[in-house]
């Protein structure tokens, strides 16, 4: 592979006037220098148009394609449009409020190679406010050997954010790997587990090259919108897509129990008020439990039991 392959790096915004100063910085600052910007200005209503066009006029240098839609269509027809008009050998991923480490691409780039389809990194999450800052390995391991990636992403003993991450394109082509487009919340998630079900070749930068900032009005912060149980959905819509019976059963009670749980304290947490069947909720009590007995640490306790209980009062 040419030591100089382009990237592709695909940011989606949508009324993020006033924090894209931080993505656009930092790809100024990065030390790879042959990538392309895709930037999908999803409907917003801000001055997210304004500062993109200043950003374009400001750095002649770095090449860009501005795709403005006329209205909102969600986060993953943004990626899915950037994904249709990128030109590079692979690509990421930036959201229009997080920021990549200056050596982001250039490490990257060096792992994936031709050797691999996918290559993740750590991220930190920071907080703007206090500046603390809470490190990958306070929580997480890095993980090398492609086979052990694969099943710990999708039996959730592991995470991996799907910004800090680069994708070899010809491999999302040939494989047919999209976000679903109806799903607005966890669109990630799913994408992901679609991608690892593939057997991708995969790697891993191990250090933390990808800074999360953790901001109370951002999109993934306000989990309390309409569409919390899609991210439920989109995981069970990747039960179909698994070929053997005992694959389906390890995927329910691992990463689909892993989503059920959380989904259901962040429901609790925030006092969500949400409905669903009388079926999903009888399935997803039932997960919710069997993942508390499964990976115990400090599931078993009452705050647990409390959000079961509220979120069985919401679903009658």
């Amino acid at each position: 592979m040419d030591d100089n392959v382009l990237v592709s790096v695909i940011i989606p915004v949508y009324n993020s006037a006033k924090y894209l100063a931080d993505p656009f910085e930092s790809l100024v600052a990065q030390t790879y220098g042959t990538f392309e910007v895709i930037i999908v200005n999803d409907g917003s209503t801000d001055a997210s148009d304004l500062i993109i066009q200043e950003f374009i006029t400001k750095h002649p240098e770095i090449q860009v394609t501005y795709l403005n839609n006329s209205q909102n269509r969600g986060q993953s027809y943004a990626y899915n449009l950037g994904i249709k008009n990128a030109k590079g050998y692979c690509i990421g991923f930036l959201d229009a409020d997080d920021r990549y480490e200056p050596t982001f691409l250039q490490e990257m780039v060096e792992e994936i190679g031709d050797a691999f389809d996918l290559v993740y990194c750590g991220f930190d999450q920071v907080n703007p406010l206090t500046g603390q800052r809470i490190k990958f390995e306070e929580n997480r391991i890095y993980l090398k050997e492609s086979k052990e990636i694969i099943n710990a992403y999708l039996g959730a003993t592991t995470h991996f954010a799907h910004t800090a991450a680069l994708y070899r394109t010809a491999f999302l082509m040939m494989e047919n790997i999209w976000y679903d487009e109806d799903c607005r919340y966890g669109e990630d998630l799913e994408f992901m587990c679609r991608l690892l079900l593939r057997q991708p070749r995969c790697s891993c930068v191990q250090k933390s090259l990808y800074l999360y900032i953790r901001r109370s009005d951002s999109v993934t912060a306000n989990s309390d919108c309409e569409n919390i149980y899609q991210v439920v959905y989109g995981i069970e819509r990747v039960v179909s897509e698994i070929p053997s019976s005992y694959g389906k059963l390890h995927f329910i009670f691992t990463r689909n129990a892993n989503i059920v749980y959380h989904v259901i304290c962040e429901l609790y947490e925030k006092q969500v008020k949400k409905r669903v069947s009388l079926r999903r909720r009888m399935r997803w009590s039932f997960l919710f439990v069997s993942h508390m007995f499964l990976r115990p640490m400090s599931k078993l306790k009452g705050k647990s039991w409390r959000a079961l209980f509220y979120f069985n009062q919401l679903s009658w």
